[in-house]
């Protein structure tokens, strides 16, 4: 089997089981009837949203696991890499913009950097 052949699998196989998560995911925000998500054009946004987040953080995964030898290590260190950056980061850009202009601007040159990252970019 070509390399190029088991990896594209590979990137088939993850990205089916991340659809079905990502559809039920948009599916509950219609049902919850999730105003910021779904009044207007903002759905067909959701749905895209949630589409291309599988597809920038499965090719990204895949890319940050050649840099472990174990496959353990390059999970546990990627899981704890999305929490920060895709969960404690976000909160303090947050806080940096919310004090003064000189925090703001910093909070904003880093998010800037940091949307190459997609946890942050979708949180």
């Amino acid at each position: 089997m070509k390399l190029s052949s088991y990896w594209f699998a590979n990137f088939v196989y993850d990205y089916i089981l991340y659809a079905v998560v990502a559809v039920v995911s948009a599916l509950v925000c219609l049902a919850l009837d999730v105003g910021s998500l779904t009044d207007g054009d903002a759905y067909g946004a959701t749905w895209m949203l949630f589409m291309f987040y599988g597809t920038a953080y499965i090719w990204l995964t895949y890319v940050f696991a050649f840099l472990f030898k174990d496959y353990g290590a390059a999970q546990a260190g990627y899981f704890f890499l999305t929490f920060v950056v895709g969960g404690l980061i976000p909160i303090l850009i947050l806080v940096l913009r919310a004090l003064n202009e000189n925090t703001r601007r910093f909070g904003k040159g880093i998010a800037w950097i940091l949307r190459i990252h997609p946890s942050f970019a979708f949180g």
